[in-house]
């Protein structure tokens, strides 16, 4: 290469670096003149609230709470297509532990 060569392509890199410095600049913008407004929260206060009692009463739903959903009713289990008491339903059998027969009444038809 020549010496005419070189210092054409160092004149074309140094003018590209130049108009990219500047359009990046127009496009982002000086980061000094850009600020943001922040929201401050409030204090916590130590002062607290009575419940609304219309969530929160005796009567409200208990989420912890087992529910059972099916066919029986509450208190009797399904076991091989007849409802069975759950307090007497041990065995996969359908006997109790004492070894006799619990009482059972088939399961309603859907």
């Amino acid at each position: 290469m020549k010496n005419s060569d070189i210092a054409l392509v160092i004149l074309i890199a140094a003018m590209s670096f130049g108009i990219a410095y500047f359009v990046l600049g127009a496009i982002i913008g000086n980061p000094s003149e850009k600020f943001e407004k922040i929201d401050y929260i409030q204090d916590i206060s130590s002062i607290i609230e009575e419940p609304d009692h219309e969530t929160f009463n005796a009567y409200a739903l208990n989420l912890n709470e087992e529910v059972k959903s099916g066919r029986c009713g509450y208190g009797k289990v399904e076991m091989n297509g007849v409802c069975v008491d759950e307090s007497k339903a041990k065995g996969e059998d359908g006997t109790t532990p004492e070894g006799g027969e619990s009482e059972e009444q088939p399961a309603p038809e859907e």
